[in-house]
């Protein structure tokens, strides 16, 4: 577990998140069924569903 805490202090753990909307729900469920979606999916609500740079350039990275 040190080792993993330390990876996370250094930046060398990516990860990705997908921001869902709500009206969106269905479609990315089945692409979390057929594992479509590399990382973590988060239902938003509301106008916060645009995506950070950062969290781009880590889906990016992850493909």
């Amino acid at each position: 577990m040190s080792e993993v805490i330390a990876l996370a202090q250094e930046g060398r753990i990516k990860h990705a998140i997908k921001r869902i909307r709500l009206q969106d729900i269905n479609e990315n469920l089945e692409l979390m069924g057929d594992g479509d979606i590399v990382g973590r999916a988060v239902v938003v609500y509301g106008e916060g569903t645009r995506q950070s740079n950062q969290e781009q350039v880590a889906m990016a990275a992850a493909r």
